[in-house]
């Protein structure tokens, strides 16, 4: 009778855990076809694994609208700057193989870089060393379009002064990793697309990833896009050299599952290496990861973004569980996605917003709300009518475009974020104020002269 019992109850608890594990399923699809429902902006991959199982690989959109070729697993989307965790791991392989230490200075390996003779490997990999990012400088959005090498960005901000005392902060640059290219390679004596083919991308078994370069084609490589109110147009065009060890690899949602698969074992990186990831350097930034708390689970996460690119990546190793989200489009709330479907695996329930509803504006009513908002000291917001509709622009960022709640209350599909109002409906003044609404913050800013 007692081994009836314990057999009884294991049986039990073997149905109890598979009703779990199909509700999360079901919850996890429930969100994803949400999204395909209801967000427009969602145009790309989002893949789901936890223990061994993918539990979520789906597609939204196309990957070339032109042909109607659908967005899948096999698609291969530019990472953007989820790129940089393979740049590191390149970095921590060769500090592995004894060739390279996090304490060196650039200069031992780049003397050409004089400001940076101060400035670490580890610096470099942690965004600390205070260097200007190249994709900052106004020069940027002028030459994106011609064809670079890794030297040539450098010797476009080598002669800069710092940002600040290597080491003393934190301060997100693309030419960190640019450096870190250049020392991959006269270090290892192989190409950096080399190196990460032959070190990671093939010990890992992600045969559909690599690097994009603007002189061959790639193929299944999703087009990149932008949204508007008219449907999905062609992103503008930039030579992907700029993005280089920062932000030009490739892969797929299923190679992704591999990556994290490969970051379960030591046959890439030791114990000891995978370990620095998770020891924030500052700002919780680690090497080439964010290191984030979810739901007291420490995860790893990292996003990517660029013109017609939109990524983010989760690897969470303690519940053997990744979260991928590729999206050829600019302005997806990727990292929103990939955060909500880590936490229904938790078992949290979480839903997709459902959209707002708006309404028109005359474009007279419109055009009292155009002027410049100081929010902060350094920071403005242009807001301006063209075409009839209503853009805001912040200080070092492109436009998007405001819809209206209320003739007062506009918020952005692009991000999570609203416009408030000072304006008098019943004169004909312009607006005294605009009030930024984001992540919880209520930063108003004053009209000011141009």
């Amino acid at each position: 009778m007692k081994y009836a019992l314990f057999i009884l109850f294991a049986s039990v608890f073997c149905f109890q855990g598979l009703d779990a594990q199909d509700k999360t399923q079901a919850a996890l699809q429930k969100y994803v076809d949400d999204l395909a429902k209801y967000d427009d902006l969602m145009n790309g991959q989002i893949a789901v694994y936890q223990n061994g199982e993918t539990l979520i690989n789906k597609g939204f959109g196309y990957a070339n609208p032109s042909f109607e070729i659908k967005n899948t697993g096999d698609t291969r989307f530019l990472l953007a700057s989820v790129t940089k965790q393979f740049t590191a791991a390149a970095t921590m392989i060769l500090v592995q193989d004894e060739k390279l230490k996090l304490d060196q200075v650039v200069t031992d390996f780049v003397p050409e870089y004089d400001r940076a003779k101060f400035v670490t490997i580890e610096m470099l990999l942690s965004h600390t060393g205070g260097l200007p990012n190249y994709t900052d400088q106004s020069f940027f959005m002028d030459s994106m379009h011609i064809k670079m090498t890794d030297m040539q960005l450098i010797d476009l901000v080598k002669d800069m002064p710092l940002n600040f005392k290597p080491g003393e902060s934190f301060q997100y640059s693309n030419t960190g990793y640019i450096l870190l290219s250049i020392i991959i390679e006269r270090v290892s004596g192989m190409s950096y697309e080399e190196f990460v083919e032959a070190r990671i991308f093939k010990p890992a078994g992600m045969t559909q990833s690599g690097l994009v370069t603007s002189d061959r084609i790639v193929p299944q490589l999703a087009s990149r896009l932008v949204y508007t109110d008219d449907g999905f147009i062609p992103a503008p065009y930039f030579d992907e050299s700029w993005g280089g060890a920062a932000g030009s690899l490739y892969s797929t949602s299923t190679d992704m599952i591999k990556w994290h698969q490969a970051m379960m074992t030591d046959k890439i990186l030791t114990q000891e290496s995978k370990a620095a990831f998770f020891k924030p350097v500052k700002q919780n930034y680690s090497y080439g990861w964010f290191v984030s708390e979810i739901d007291s689970i420490k995860t790893l996460q990292h996003s990517g973004g660029i013109f017609g690119s939109a990524t983010y990546f989760i690897h969470s190793p303690s519940e053997d569980a990744a979260i991928v989200v590729l999206a050829n489009t600019s302005g997806p709330m990727v990292n929103e996605y990939a955060n909500d479907l880590l936490k229904i695996l938790h078992g949290r329930d979480i839903k997709v917003d459902m959209p707002k509803a708006t309404i028109k504006v005359e474009e007279s009513f419109l055009k009292r709300l155009e002027g410049r908002y100081q929010i902060m000291p350094e920071f403005n917001l242009d807001v301006f009518v063209k075409d009839g509709k209503l853009f805001a622009q912040a200080t070092g960022q492109q436009p998007f475009q405001l819809y209206a709640e209320t003739k007062t209350k506009y918020f952005l599909k692009i991000v999570k974020a609203e416009v408030v109002f000072d304006i008098d409906l019943n004169s004909k003044d312009p607006a005294s104020q605009a009030t930024l609404l984001q992540n919880g913050l209520t930063l108003p800013g004053k009209r000011i002269e141009k």
